[in-house]
């Protein structure tokens, strides 16, 4: 009966350590605002900016990819027709989309499955920059209120975590089985 590879331990933290990172930047702040906008929205507290998402001044003040997800579904939600549906649709898959493939992620670093780690890894990390690329580089770009917060960028470091973990992971793999043997040494 064939032994089971061992899975090593360190490799398999690190790619769980990564996968945490990448689902803890869906809730950081992905745009933080700029001091003078932190500021007014701060000294503004409580006051309700979008009612049908529950959105207070405070809240904008630096918003995560979940919150940035709420307010633009519900500033969406403030039209009508099938152009609104459409976006409110958009949003919903690419935001949403990224957080579950963070989760599958997650579990199959936990699992131990580096090859499968890998995969929703990169998919989450060309989403981003899609995201960040067509959604919101543009209203940055053009606006005094708002900057890249720490996970616009921590995401890509999250991502190469688990890169380099499951890699690390197939490396120690390989070597715990043993050389292979070469054609020439057969």
């Amino acid at each position: 009966m064939p032994e089971k590879t061992a899975k090593p331990l360190v490799p398999r933290i690190v790619m769980v350590a990564g996968a945490v990172l990448l689902v803890a930047c869906f809730f950081l702040p992905y745009l933080a605002g700029t001091a003078e906008f932190r500021e007014q929205a701060l000294a503004a507290g409580d006051v309700t900016l979008i009612s049908s998402a529950g959105v207070t001044a405070a809240q904008m003040a630096d918003l995560s990819l979940f919150e940035l997800a709420n307010v633009l579904n519900a500033l969406v939600g403030l039209s009508t027709g099938a152009e609104a549906d459409v976006v409110s649709a958009v949003v919903t898959v690419f935001f949403y989309g990224l957080l579950a493939l963070s989760v599958l992620t997650l579990v199959l670093a936990a699992l131990g499955r580096p090859l499968g780690a890998i995969v929703p890894c990169v998919l989450s990390a060309m989403l981003v920059t899609f995201v960040r690329t067509q959604f919101l580089a543009p209203a940055v770009a053009d606006n005094q209120i708002y900057g890249w917060g720490v996970a616009s960028w921590l995401c890509y470091v999250a991502a190469a975590v688990v890169v380099a973990g499951a890699v690390w992971m197939l490396v120690a793999r390989r070597g715990a089985e043993g050389a292979v043997p070469t054609p020439r040494q057969a």
